[in-house]
């Protein structure tokens, strides 16, 4: 097998991973998109949203 098909095959392999890395993205935000959409209004009481301390300027 030459160079030039062994890239191709390398090339077919990264799209296929692409594809599955952004098919699994979509879905992950669509599941997330349903959870967080009720919560909308109020502010989510979540240790993840509140700024980190170095960033806030608290160190």
């Amino acid at each position: 097998m030459d160079v030039y098909q062994e890239s191709i095959k390398i090339n077919q392999k990264k799209k296929r991973a692409f594809r599955v890395l952004k098919e699994n993205l979509e879905s992950c935000l669509r599941f997330w998109g349903k959870k967080l959409r009720p919560t909308q209004n109020k502010k989510i009481q979540s240790p993840i949203f509140e700024p980190h301390p170095f960033l806030a300027g608290d160190v």
